[in-house]
């Protein structure tokens, strides 16, 4: 398989989303209680089972889905797919602030990455972004 960089912002947007979850997913999975995952959300869970869970769930899902992305950008259904993964994070990060008021200020922060991750690969594949 040919590797190609993105030459439009149609391409590029959804080739720097993947970028940032695979960047993340590769933080989780190597260092989730050294305050580099966890400490940023405010709550440091780096004892029992939190740290497995972290490492799989947070960290394996997104680098996984990160290098598909890379791999396969331009490809609409993995743009939906990196869309609606990232706007679902976003609305939890929604329902955490409204109902668990906790770490306002960097849930805040948190949020408006999680929209942004959302809409740089739903742009494009919503037409909103088009190739030429």
């Amino acid at each position: 398989m040919l590797f190609v960089l993105p030459e439009t912002t149609a391409d590029l947007l959804p080739f720097v989303a993947s970028v940032v979850t695979l960047l993340l997913g590769l933080i989780m999975l190597v260092a989730p209680a050294a305050g580099l995952w966890l400490g940023l959300f405010g709550s440091y869970a780096g004892m029992g089972p939190a740290i497995p869970v972290a490492r799989a769930d947070a960290g394996g899902f997104r680098l996984g889905v990160g290098i598909m992305g890379l791999m396969m950008y331009d490809q609409p259904f993995l743009q939906f797919a990196l869309g609606a993964g990232w706007a679902a994070a976003a609305l939890g990060r929604l329902l955490s602030l409204v109902l668990d008021r906790g770490a306002i200020g960097a849930n805040l922060v948190w949020l408006v990455l999680d929209l942004a991750l959302a809409a740089m690969p739903l742009a494009p594949a919503l037409g909103y972004v088009s190739a030429f």
